[in-house]
């Protein structure tokens, strides 16, 4: 590919040593099918999108992940955090954090800072999709954990689910979505009958507040944080050697 000028071997090694994790990035540690494959090809998509949004590339985000699950968990965001403020914390002042932390290898945003531990909120879009019986933690928020405690000095991490009702504008997306789907768009009465089925599915007034919420607590461990720095480590050798090839 062209880029915006020729790469030069220094310009190459100044690119990968920017390479961070990012504590949405669980996919810098996926490996390969074989056992020499130190990065899977998950992991290599990924650094490559990373390459691409780099200042000599095309200088933006290029493969920004949004679906209804993002666009619900960004709607309800404050009002999932008075939810476990109220729950978890004895409806004492929670605030959510909008500060921004990095180090060398690592940058992330927690959703919450407290004296003794970093927390993060996962709005679930359905009841289907809420972890009522899960016993693990979901191996991608293990790694966040990991990476928001380091960089902040903490040694807990808390993972909040909660089931929040459904902000109304993207309940009618939805029944919209289904009617198209289904054929119905343009039936006035279909479409009257999948909101009401879209609403009952997406909204929980009617459910004790105590099944809307589970935690799942992470400590830091030092053994899985000189891991990330291991990948990230590597990554930057992966990222080097890959710009090598549009060198002059």
């Amino acid at each position: 590919m062209e880029t915006k000028s020729k790469l030069t071997k220094a310009d190459a090694k100044g690119i990968s040593l920017r390479f961070k994790a990012r504590g949405s990035g669980y996919e810098i540690m996926t490996r390969g099918r074989g056992k020499d494959d130190y990065f899977g090809e998950t992991a290599k998509e990924f650094m490559s999108m990373w390459i691409l949004e780099q200042p000599e590339f095309f200088n933006r985000k290029i493969n920004e992940f949004s679906s209804k699950h993002t666009r619900k968990g960004n709607a309800v965001e404050a009002d999932s955090i008075r939810f476990i403020s109220k729950m978890k914390y004895n409806g004492g002042l929670v605030l959510p954090n909008d500060e921004h932390f990095a180090d060398s290898h690592k940058t992330g945003t927690p959703d919450i800072i407290l004296d003794d531990h970093t927390a993060d909120n996962k709005a679930s879009w359905t009841a289907a999709s809420f972890p009522f019986f899960d016993k693990i933690l979901d191996k991608r928020y293990e790694f966040q954990g990991q990476v928001y405690m380091d960089l902040t000095g903490k040694d807990k991490h808390i993972v909040y689910y909660t089931l929040m009702d459904t902000p109304h504008a993207l309940i009618m997306q939805e029944t919209y979505n289904i009617a198209k789907q289904l054929g119905f768009a343009h039936d006035d009465d279909e479409v009257e009958d999948i909101f009401k089925e879209t609403q009952a599915r997406l909204t929980y007034g009617d459910i004790p507040d105590e099944m809307k919420i589970r935690a799942f607590e992470v400590q830091r461990s030092k053994e899985y944080i000189e891991g990330i720095h291991e990948r990230v480590e590597k990554g930057r050798e992966w990222i080097y050697e890959t710009l090598l090839t549009l060198c002059q």
